[in-house]
């Protein structure tokens, strides 16, 4: 995504309200803020970009319906998440993309922070594409971590298909969740506590 896209999107989020996330969520640990978005969108880049996400992936075997739109903010010196999983609702694949700082980027054998299979500084304008839950029938999801930004901070943005969300408008299929209230997005084994956010 090219620098001067990302910056048009920064501009166009204005003062819309971010929130800060608990630092322990079950057993991941992130230092983070979050904004999530559903459509109709708000910001005319967003929607163009959602619907070129959506273009690219009718090309595919796994067609993807963008109805959620995750905006996360990791702030030097500590800003990250510990390896997680993203939860089960989200269908084929999560596409996070770059859009402010770097941070590096980790894929992981389990939870544990040591087994790193690969990592990487993810910049402005890089795109990441996760396997989200049951893609082609295959249970794949990865285990993966951001550390904190070398400066600054590293916001990143998802585009995921919520498989409780209506598929054609985006409408919520139940009632959406207070700014305060944690999304449970990653999974944990953990119940009934704050669950952690994503990359």
């Amino acid at each position: 995504m090219p620098g001067p896209i990302c910056r048009r999107l920064l501009q166009e989020l204005g003062p819309l309200p971010w929130e800060e996330l608990p630092v322990n969520a079950g057993l991941v640990r992130q230092i983070a803020r979050r904004l999530v978005l559903y459509p109709p969108w708000a910001a005319p880049t967003l929607a163009t970009l959602a619907g070129l996400v959506e273009a690219a992936a009718a090309a595919t075997v796994h067609p993807l319906t963008v109805n959620e739109a995750t905006f996360m903010a990791y702030d030097w010196p500590d800003g990250g998440i510990s390896p997680h999983r993203d939860r089960a609702r989200y269908r084929g694949a999560v596409i996070v993309f770059t859009v402010e700082g770097t941070a590096p980027f980790r894929i992981h054998h389990s939870r544990d922070i040591e087994g790193v299979v690969e990592s990487w500084l993810t910049t402005p304008g890089d795109m990441v594409v996760l396997r989200a839950a049951a893609a082609g029938g295959v249970e794949g999801r990865a285990v993966h971590s951001v550390g904190p930004p070398l400066r600054g901070a590293r916001v990143s943005l998802s585009f995921r298909d919520d498989s409780t969300r209506e598929r054609s408008t985006g409408s919520p299929a139940s009632a959406a969740r207070a700014p305060s209230q944690p999304d449970p997005i990653a999974t944990s084994t953990t119940p009934h506590r704050p669950q952690p956010a994503s990359a």
